[in-house]
């Protein structure tokens, strides 16, 4: 997959982009969406919409329910990959 297949379908909007630009910087991260919106600055609905979206197109997993739910980008290297270019866009590295 080439970066703008990747931004077309799973950055394709501003809520979105923050989103996977929160995980790029944090691979690892296993956290909830009330972190991510008070990092990010987008209103908490938004955010958890848009994270639960990207779980469904297979970008990030979730576990719990609720207000307890934590993501974490999923294991596929290719996805990974392209988290981390578009992270390096963000700050204005090579894409």
């Amino acid at each position: 997959m080439d970066l703008l297949t990747f931004v077309r379908y799973f950055a394709n909007s501003p809520v979105r982009r923050d989103v996977i630009a929160y995980f790029a910087h944090r691979l690892e991260a296993v956290t909830t969406a009330r972190d991510v919106a008070l990092r990010t600055g987008h209103r908490l609905q938004a955010v958890q919409d848009e994270m639960d979206d990207l779980v469904l197109l297979g970008l990030l997993e979730v576990e719990g329910k609720g207000e307890e739910r934590r993501y974490r980008l999923a294991e596929d290297a290719c996805l990974r990959r392209m988290v981390q270019r578009l992270g390096n866009c963000y700050r204005d590295e090579e894409c």
